[in-house]
């Protein structure tokens, strides 16, 4: 039997760990609501160009990965795993805070 992986929410993630907004999405698309100018509230960074190369420069424990879930069902929560990972990744999230290896992923 698999035991359920423990996960908080956005709103606990969030709060706790304080996701930064991408600046070069907020640029490139301006608006009076920065969470509107890309992916998971404004927060995700692409995996290639000035994002990329932003992200690798972050501390390792700041950085997520916003994982795609293995089937294509619409309402399937997407995962943020902490530190980076390849597999079904769609971005990344850069936070204020640190995580720690105590830390549970997110759900969005």
């Amino acid at each position: 039997m698999s035991q359920e992986r423990a996960t908080m929410t956005w709103e606990e993630f969030e709060e706790k760990f304080k996701p930064i907004f991408n600046h070069f999405q907020a640029k490139e698309n301006p608006s009076p609501d920065p969470e509107s100018c890309c992916t998971v509230n404004g927060r995700m960074f692409e995996t290639y160009g000035e994002d990329w190369d932003f992200v690798q420069q972050q501390d390792p424990n700041k950085v997520w990965t916003v994982i795609l879930p293995d089937d294509d069902a619409a309402e399937a929560n997407w995962l943020i795993a902490k530190g980076f990972h390849w597999v079904n990744r769609n971005g990344y999230i850069v936070t204020e805070i640190p995580w720690d290896d105590e830390t549970p992923d997110a759900e969005y």
